[in-house]
C-alpha cells in the first residue's frame, strides 16, 4: 500500500494517494515516505492542518528525510505561522 500511494501522488491523483497513505497506516506502517505522502497529498488537497499532522508524524520517524523540514514550514506559512 505505501508503494501504491506514492505511485498515485506522482500521477497527480492526490485524493487516492491520500487515501492510501491512509489505509497503510492503519495497517500498521510507520514509514517516514508514507507520511510523507500523506501530507504532501494533502497540502495538495488543501488540508493543511492534516499535511502538518503527518509531516510532522513523517520527521518524528526520520529526522534525515530529506525536504521534510522545508515541507513543515511552507504548510505553517500557508497556515499562518501557527
Amino acid at each position: 500500500m505505501d508503494g501504491l500511494a506514492s505511485s498515485l501522488f506522482e500521477l497527480s491523483n492526490y485524493e487516492e494517494a491520500a487515501h492510501w497513505a491512509n489505509r497503510a497506516i492503519r495497517a500498521g506502517s510507520r514509514s517516514s515516505d508514507t507520511y510523507a505522502v500523506l501530507g504532501k497529498a494533502s497540502y495538495k488537497l488543501g488540508r493543511n492542518p492534516d499535511a502538518l499532522h503527518a509531516f510532522l508524524k513523517a520527521r518524528q520517524l526520520n529526522p534525515s528525510l530529506p525536504g521534510i523540514d522545508a515541507f513543515i514550514s511552507m504548510v505553517k506559512n500557508q497556515m499562518g505561522g501557527q
